[in-house]
């Protein structure tokens, strides 16, 4: 399967690394030294600004910029809005970024929506039914018959999942021509409390969309040497991780569970796994030209690379969208991707997620 073209979309306003000490002060549940700990946790995070679809405005304060979330109270406002609430935010603004970055794979494409056989959509920021997918149909104009598939709730590495399922229907199907859109507006689950964790996953993370159209390998196609073949896919679970990472609902908006042990993990298991999955499609770690890591956080991007033994240089598209961006959980690698994708020479790539499992999945790109 050929990737025709990649659609990136984020809000137009920002929360900048300027706004942590107001953070602190206003959106933190705890004591002075908690207060004290989250502008540190902004500045160890590397991000300097996320767009987050709750703020309206470049001026002033972050107080003055958004009104979705209150400063804490402890008697009257402990932990934010409910999750209800943060469901009908997502409700009325996913759609919209999804249609956006759908809108940006096809401006760059040679097909029409209408063309459109299979669409495959993930999130795991919000619920709602009829979904985004139901409105990109829709919005987009693509054909009623459109066979869709949602990928609900994997967290980070699901944008790689749907290149997965994508490929699955064009081996099923060699006229098939799919569309995959990842969606997250992760700043709607801000927490209030003053777990450690939860306070880096407040540092982190963004909003943002991310599509890609793909084509079956001999389809509409003209020879392009340039063009990038999703090759190969792979998954990793590993062993005894399970309370490593985690995702849950909660009263008051999905929480995050980070354990300090990941980056050591990454470092014990990846590379030898690694080795196995290259090693059959003939190719090894030398000879992979670029790495398309999600940027879950700068120690994930670190242990992997010197994991993996790569030079200091071989992770800045990623380093940079983090900086830019902050993780957008499943909507981030097509970002990644989309870079990568226009400086010539990057193939073979592989592109990595790690996600809740704690799971790695891979996707290997060729030239077609």
């Amino acid at each position: 399967m050929i990737i025709e073209s990649l659609g990136t979309a984020i809000p137009p306003h920002t929360l900048n690394l300027e706004d942590r000490f107001k953070v602190a002060e206003l959106y933190v549940n705890g004591d002075d030294r908690d207060r004290w700990f989250v502008p540190m946790i902004f500045e160890k995070s590397t991000v300097k600004k996320r767009h987050c679809v709750f703020i309206h405005s470049e001026d002033g304060d972050i107080d003055q910029r958004q009104d979705f979330f209150q400063p804490t109270e402890p008697e009257s406002n402990p932990e934010g809005p409910t999750t209800g609430e943060r469901m009908i935010a997502y409700e009325e603004h996913a759609p919209q970024l999804a249609l956006s970055a759908c809108q940006d794979a096809f401006q760059r494409s040679r097909f029409d929506p209408s063309s459109i056989t299979h669409l495959v959509t993930a999130s795991c920021t919000g619920f709602t039914a009829p979904g985004m997918d139901v409105k990109l149909i829709e919005k987009l104009g693509m054909p009623a018959s459109v066979e869709r598939t949602h990928l609900g709730f994997m967290g980070c590495h699901a944008g790689q999942n749907c290149l997965r399922v994508a490929a699955a229907f064009a081996r099923a199907d060699p006229q098939a021509k799919v569309l995959v859109c990842a969606t997250e507006l992760c700043g709607l689950h801000y927490q209030y409390v003053a777990k450690n964790d939860q306070k880096v996953a407040n540092a982190l993370f963004g909003d943002g969309s991310g599509a890609a159209l793909l084509v079956g390998n001999e389809q509409d196609r003209k020879p392009n040497p340039a063009a990038w073949k999703v090759a190969g896919t792979g998954s990793f679970l590993i062993p005894e991780t399970q309370q490593m990472m985690s995702w849950k609902i909660r009263d008051h908006g999905f929480t995050m569970g980070l354990s300090d042990r990941i980056p050591e993990t990454i470092k014990n298991h990846v590379p030898a796994w690694f080795d196995g999955w290259l090693r059959g499609y003939g190719l090894t770690r030398s000879e992979i030209r670029s790495w398309a890591v999600h940027p879950g956080g700068p120690q994930i991007l670190n242990a992997f690379e010197q994991a993996m033994n790569l030079s200091s240089t071989s992770l800045q598209i990623p380093r940079e969208v983090l900086q830019t961006h902050g993780n957008m959980s499943s909507a981030t690698i097509f970002f990644v991707l989309k870079k990568l994708n226009q400086i010539p020479d990057q193939l073979p790539c592989v592109a990595v997620g790690f996600g809740p499992g704690l799971t790695l999945e891979a996707t290997l790109f060729l030239p077609a």
